[in-house]
Parts: structure tokens; sequence; C-alpha cells
């Protein structure tokens, strides 16, 4: 596989993957904007939302891990790159929400 080939598929890869957080980002906020934050000391209910993307997100993460072994096509490294970067982000983001 040339190095032309592998860049296109890992960034059709890392776009398929951030397409999708995107989408359910954009879900959580308009969902945030219309029920609002109705207990100021527990995480809003738009929230949920996003939980359930980054569970729907885990069994995705798994099967691009395993086909990375199996098949090795640089689509799979690009969805796992954008996971790894969205997982990361999210449990520091959850982690300095739980210090204070």
């Amino acid at each position: 596989m040339d190095q032309l080939s592998f860049n296109a598929d890992f960034k059709k890869g890392l776009q398929r993957v951030m397409l999708y957080y995107l989408a359910g980002i954009i879900v959580t906020i308009t969902f945030h904007v219309i029920i609002g934050w109705e207990y100021k000391f527990l995480l809003p209910m738009s929230m949920v939302i996003f939980v359930l993307v980054l569970i729907i997100a885990l069994p995705w993460m798994i099967l691009n891990l395993i086909n990375l072994h199996v098949r090795r096509h640089p689509r799979n490294f690009g969805e796992l790159v954008a996971h790894g970067i969205i997982f990361l982000t999210a449990g520091f983001i959850l982690y300095l929400g739980s210090t204070h």
C-alpha cells in the first residue's frame, strides 16, 4: 500500500469518527438548550446523551482494535486515533468536574 493511499484511508477513518462525535455533541447541545439544567449540583440531563454516544462508540472502538490486528487497514488506525482523542478528552473533563 502506497503512502498516498494510506493517508487517504487514515483521513477517511478520522473524519468518519469525528463526524459521529460531532453529531453527538450537536444533539447534546440542542437537548441542553431545550431542556436546560435543572439542578445546579448535578450534571445536566443532556450529558446522558453524550454518555450514550460514548457507550455506543466503545464497541466500535473495540472492533477497530480487533480489525487493526486482523486486516491492518489504515482506516481502522485513523478511527482508533479519533476514538482515543475523544475518550481521553472526555475522561479529562470528567476528572476535572469531579475534583471540586
